[in-house]
């Protein structure tokens, strides 16, 4: 998203389901040194959104190469404030228009999946990331090996009968999902989320068995269009 527009001013999320807001940033400033400035005064201000007001939260931010920090819940006349302090004037565009990889077919044991039911919507995927498509397929690969783990661990939960792991999992993987377009994931997830969250757990086994599937799905599905690099 970021290699076509240099914002006036990121208001950066900390607590992200993806990537947090410390590796977020770490990529930005990668990218500005790449595309837009060779100047630490003109690069766009980062400003560390979170709900942490503890002391020393300020300093890691500042360290992670953001600018400033406000706290949640959020003030409003103190957020005009810092917006306004950091603010740049102009955007600065590199013309580069979005490329759109092939959407291939695949095969994975005794189905076979088109372009047309993929697992994750790849165009509008790939349009919000601005046509980045090295850097979303960079994010689609970590948050697939975190709902690796993340899949380990709810299946623990289900054995131990653990109601919240299984809740706070479940969301995790639904917002990731979300995000990237993995519709059928982020919907199997809510179901289980919404399981998770009454405590009523007697149908969580088969939710998560669908949850699986449809990750195993968008896993090759990406696999395959990596392979196509």
């Amino acid at each position: 998203m970021f290699k076509r527009i240099q914002y006036n001013v990121i208001l950066m999320d900390i607590q992200m389901p993806v990537i947090d807001g410390y590796e977020a940033t770490g990529k930005i400033r990668k990218l500005e040194e790449k595309y837009f400035v060779s100047s630490k005064s003109l690069r766009v201000p980062i400003i560390a959104m979170t709900a942490h007001a503890m002391e020393g939260y300020r300093e890691r931010c500042l360290k992670a190469g953001m600018d400033d920090y406000i706290s949640k819940p959020l003030d409003r006349k103190l957020l005009i404030k810092t917006v306004g302090k950091w603010q740049h004037t102009a955007n600065q565009v590199i013309d580069k228009s979005p490329v759109i990889p092939p959407q291939p077919k695949y095969r994975n044991n005794d189905f076979e999946i088109d372009s047309n039911n993929a697992p994750i919507d790849f165009k509008k995927a790939l349009l919000e990331f601005e046509g980045d498509r090295e850097f979303l397929l960079e994010v689609i690969v970590g948050f697939i090996e975190n709902v690796k783990r993340q899949l380990v661990t709810i299946q623990k939960a289900l054995d131990n009968g653990d109601a919240e792991v299984i809740r706070q999992e479940a969301h995790s993987i639904k917002g990731g999902a979300a995000n990237l377009t993995a519709e059928n994931l982020a919907k199997w997830a809510y179901d289980l989320e919404l399981l998770g969250n009454s405590g009523n757990l007697s149908e969580a086994e088969a939710i998560f068995v669908n949850l699986e599937k449809e990750f195993t799905v968008l896993d090759v599905y990406i696999q395959e269009i990596n392979k196509n690099n």
